[in-house]
């Protein structure tokens, strides 16, 4: 968000201005106090009529005024930086840079200046020249309130926040009660997951401001992060009327990601719908809202939003591959790999979609090509555990068991929580009878899932082979009470438990 605190106090204007009246009482500001009064001098005049019509809202009137004066005084700083701030507030970020570039010119040690660089460069998403720039202008004048906070919101945005956090807490020593920097600094804290911190800071904001949007946002999101998801819907719910378009879709956005994380997958369809009704055009809420239809197993649909956030964002990976697998699902491997490839053409070393193009391979038949892929996705992400777990797969169905026992092992170690991995090496120690190693590596998976069915019945196995047999008949019991019933596991563990019955008899 860019407010007030974007531009120097010693401006006439700040970045986000919407009124006339703030424009006109702020231009009064850099007026020097020999303007106050009526000046004989030409330039002079100029440059005063120049501040009525900015007062009056006449932009073009005001900058033919300033051009005037820069044409009698080349030298004349003010009248740049008022041209420079009309250009900023038209985003003629060019003609901007141009002028505040001549300001430093002439007074190289002009901290307003290089803000307002700063300013530019941020606003056009350069944000490490940005930062470069407000370093400047700090080190001109370490007492400038707004480069540090500009430098701090810089940071945030790069999610530098260690950085972010060292200057927000500059600006807030040289005005402890604004209010922007506080919420700045909630936010911060909140990105670090200093939830304390995070809250402290916004109940402060809103102690002075309980309408604050951002404010009342920013806790919505914290909560979220807690994942205290009713008092996080609490929050949104009391901003979700706010009339501009977009901040409301980011609220119905928030709100069904809240109801999701409940199950309350009714209530998460309604405000997913509210939210693109309000911005069509939101790629992440698009893909979400797939997702969560994807879950629901309504593939059609799901498809359709995943395409709209593709065409939305041509770049969007992860919608691409959401994409690729609900056709996958649907054994379109054809469908899929047309995506996948097409995709590939833009990003050509993009581990996800590679990933995903090795399944599709696999799902073909064509298992030189996925190993290939699946090898590509690791040598542009090697921490990317699905394809290492992938490639693990590809191994054991090849026969070639220790390479998948390797690659199942490096999956854990990049997702300490994939249970499929777990599964899949209990089962190969089982094969290999090395029964206690399948059973270590089997309760780990199901101190992450205890309801996981694969691994209650090769735990089982396990325990009966080792001899065990009241463990084995135990959690092949737990296979009959957690899995479908009917399913091709739940027939295969009923038949399983008579045989250990009829044994034991």
């Amino acid at each position: 968000m860019i407010t007030n605190k974007f531009l120097n106090s010693a401006f006439f204007f700040a970045f986000n201005i919407e009124t006339l009246a703030v424009i006109s009482a702020l231009i009064i500001i850099i007026c020097r106090p020999d303007f106050a009064f009526a000046q004989k001098s030409t330039v002079d005049e100029y440059f005063k009529l120049g501040t009525e019509y900015v007062q009056a809202g006449k932009f073009e009137d005001a900058e033919k005024m300033f051009k005037k004066v820069i044409e009698y005084n080349p030298n004349y700083i003010d009248a740049y930086v008022n041209l420079g701030n009309i250009y900023l507030l038209r985003n003629n970020y060019d003609g901007a840079l141009e002028l505040f570039n001549k300001v430093i010119a002439v007074a190289p040690d002009n901290d307003a200046a290089y803000s307002n660089i700063g300013l530019i460069y941020m606003k056009s998403g350069t944000l490490s020249k940005a930062v470069e720039v407000f370093h400047k202008a700090v080190e001109i004048n370490p007492r400038s309130h707004n480069a540090f906070y500009n430098l701090a919101t810089c940071y945030y945005l790069i999610n530098n926040q260690v950085n972010a956090d060292s200057a927000v807490k500059k600006a807030l020593a040289i005005k402890p009660d604004d209010n922007e920097t506080k919420l700045l600094s909630g936010k911060i804290y909140s990105a670090q997951k200093k939830f304390d911190e995070a809250k402290k800071m916004l109940d402060e904001v809103l102690a002075i401001e309980p309408s604050n949007f951002e404010a009342v946002n920013e806790l919505g999101l914290l909560y979220l992060g807690k994942k205290d998801y009713e008092k996080a819907i609490s929050n949104f719910e009391k901003i979700k009327t706010v009339k501009n378009v977009e901040k409301s879709s980011k609220i119905f956005y928030n709100l069904a990601i809240c109801y999701e994380r409940l199950n309350k997958n009714t209530e998460a369809v309604e405000a997913y719908r509210e939210s693109i009704k309000r911005n069509p055009n939101y790629a992440a809420v698009r893909n979400d809202y797939g997702s969560l239809l994807f879950s629901m197993q309504k593939l059609d649909e799901a498809q359709f939003q995943f395409k709209e956030a593709v065409i939305i964002d041509p770049k969007y990976s992860i919608a691409a591959v959401n994409l690729s697998k609900t056709l996958y699902i649907q054994k379109r491997f054809d469908d899929a790999w047309e995506v996948l490839t097409h995709f590939l053409t833009k990003m050509p070393k993009d581990p996800l979609i590679l990933d995903q193009l090795g399944l599709v391979y696999y799902a073909k038949g064509e298992f030189d090509k996925a190993k290939t892929a699946f090898d590509l996705a690791i040598e542009n992400n090697p921490t990317l555990a699905s394809a290492h777990y992938n490639l693990g797969v590809l191994y054991d169905e090849s026969q070639k068991y220790d390479n998948a026992i390797s690659e199942y092992k490096l999956a854990l170690m990049f997702d300490k929580t994939n249970i499929l991995a777990m599964n899949n090496i209990g089962f190969l120690y089982l094969n290999f009878r090395k029964f206690d190693d399948s059973i270590a590596i089997l309760k780990k998976a199901l101190a992450v899932n205890e309801k996981f069915t694969w691994a209650h019945y090769n735990i089982a196995l396990a325990y009966y082979n080792s001899g065990n047999k009241s463990e084995a008949m135990a959690h092949m019991e737990k296979v009959l009470e957690y899995e479908e019933k009917n399913s091709e596991l739940y027939n295969t563990a009923m038949k399983a438990r008579d045989a250990m019955r009829g044994m034991q008899k």
